[in-house]
């Protein structure tokens, strides 16, 4: 067998390796990022930007899981710790901000950005009971062989928003 009909014969057998794709569903884009030592994913269709190596202003007496504000588009914005908030280690100055929430934005911060990602909701798996990160992780997904925590930016944006002022 000649290397490019071997390399057909490949492609044809790991496409039945794959797990099957819902009929029509396009695969969600995520943006994979790592918090301490665990592994989550943000849908990017969520997501308002991501922001490295942004300025936070540290508050006097802020209680986590507010870390500070920082400036972003002729706009202050609350910063809130991915880490403090889902209750794993982290860096005490995160480097990576993911901004959500719209017209009315929240800094999320983290450890560091793996990459961007795609799956079908197909592959989502239920995380345990007691397992969702206080109800801020609403399923699971194996990317690149590890298991990623998908964030729930809803539940995040209600549970912060009573958090901060003018909410």
């Amino acid at each position: 067998m000649s290397d490019a009909s071997e390399r057909m014969a490949q492609a044809f057998d790991r496409g039945f390796a794959q797990p099957l794709a819902v009929a029509g569903e396009a695969p969600v884009r995520m943006a994979a990022i790592r918090v301490g030592e665990s592994r989550f994913v943000l849908p990017l269709d969520q997501l308002d930007a991501i922001e490295f190596g942004r300025a936070i202003g540290r508050l006097p007496g802020a209680v986590a899981p507010l870390i500070g504000v920082a400036g972003l588009r002729s706009r202050i914005l609350a910063v809130f710790g991915l880490h403090a908030l889902l209750g794993v280690g982290g860096s005490e100055q995160p480097r990576w901000l993911a901004v959500v929430g719209g017209d009315r934005p929240i800094g999320l911060a983290f450890d560091e950005l793996l990459g961007q990602r795609s799956a079908h909701t197909a592959d989502y798996k239920p995380v345990q009971a007691g397992d969702g990160r206080g109800g801020l992780v609403s399923s699971a997904v194996s990317l690149d062989g590890a298991l990623h925590g998908v964030l729930d930016v809803s539940a995040l944006l209600l549970r912060l928003r009573g958090r901060t002022i003018g909410s």
